[in-house]
């Protein structure tokens, strides 16, 4: 069998998600106590705007800034609130989950037809609309 943990050194190891079925196993027979679930809301196999890397944060879905409207977000820590105003105000491109080949500007796009994100990106992309993010 496959490990669900395959240990890169005597000291770290990646989960490798395409196994993982959120069993807990590898919480309990982790050796260096490096592995902790928290509860995170349901992973979605599409939709994910950004992330950063394996075995992290995934971004799914993005709120649709108008113009002349607030738009607000609300949530606990280490939900994506701060990663989305940063995509939605062009300070970090979305990569679409594929944060080992990111795709580029016309591929984002592709993704997004048929979405007013597709517009909105555009706008983004061409320099015509930025949101003030610090």
């Amino acid at each position: 069998p496959i490990p669900c943990v395959p240990w890169q050194s005597q000291t770290s190891g990646q989960i490798a998600e395409g196994l993982c079925i959120g069993c807990g196993i590898c919480v309990r027979k982790c050796p260096m106590d490096a592995i902790t679930i928290i509860n995170l809301p349901k992973n979605l196999d599409s939709q994910t705007s950004h992330r950063f890397g394996p075995n992290s944060f995934k971004l799914h879905r993005l709120p649709l800034p108008r113009p002349g409207q607030v738009l607000g977000l609300v949530g606990t820590n280490g939900i994506g609130k701060s990663t989305a105003l940063k995509v939605l105000g062009g300070k970090v491109k979305p990569n679409l989950g594929m944060f080992d080949n990111p795709p580029d500007w016309e591929d984002i796009l592709k993704y997004y037809r048929g979405n007013e994100l597709q517009n909105y990106f555009t706008k983004v992309f061409e320099g015509f609309w930025c949101c003030p993010i610090s």
